[in-house]
């Protein structure tokens, strides 16, 4: 069993791999060449945060990934992204009265509806 579970979590990893390699490649570049990839169609936070991972070996990306039941955003980024994705993205879910925070390179909190989501993910996209 333990050899299976792991068998299936290093697949689901490569999955998540070509998923945001898909996405990147189908996302233009800002004028700083960073592509910003948004991520609304997964089921969990935990499956947003295995394709922002996936991302981290992408050159100039950002993740966006929201969720709506429970209402969450998490934000992901390469190294030189020129973000840090702890400092940007606290005070907007604070401004919606919401929390969380985390690293330059990963950082997620909750919201208290999904109007708050979308209010989010938009001032993260026009940061």
């Amino acid at each position: 069993m333990k050899d299976a579970d792991n068998a299936r979590k290093k697949l689901e990893k490569e999955l998540a791999t070509f998923r945001v390699r898909e996405r990147y490649d189908a996302t233009p570049a800002d004028s700083n060449g960073v592509r910003t990839i948004v991520i609304r169609d997964a089921a969990t936070m935990d499956d947003i945060r295995t394709l922002a991972q996936a991302a981290f070996g992408l050159s100039k990306v950002v993740v966006i990934g929201a969720l709506t039941n429970p209402p969450s955003v998490l934000m992901a980024l390469s190294e030189d992204s020129g973000v840090d994705a702890g400092a940007l993205i606290k005070p907007q879910l604070a401004a919606v009265g919401g929390r969380g925070g985390g690293s330059p390179r990963i950082a997620q909190g909750s919201v208290p509806n999904v109007e708050a989501v979308e209010a989010v993910v938009s001032s993260l996209l026009n940061r």
